[in-house]
């Protein structure tokens, strides 16, 4: 998708609906990027602290 952002962004229009599409997809991508980075987070530090005892399983 942020290919398809980057090589479509020049070609758009300012009066049309497309360059405010290409924006509300790159915010899109922004919250998916977000919300897996937070996810996997949440799964390390669960991770290391089973591991150093803290936590059972």
């Amino acid at each position: 998708m942020s290919s398809i952002i980057a090589n479509e962004f020049i070609e758009a229009s300012p009066a049309s609906i497309h360059l405010p599409a290409l924006i509300g997809i790159g915010l899109v991508l922004l919250l998916v990027a977000m919300a897996v980075n937070v996810i996997a987070h949440y799964i390390v530090t669960r991770m290391l602290k089973v591991r150093e005892g803290a936590i059972r399983n």
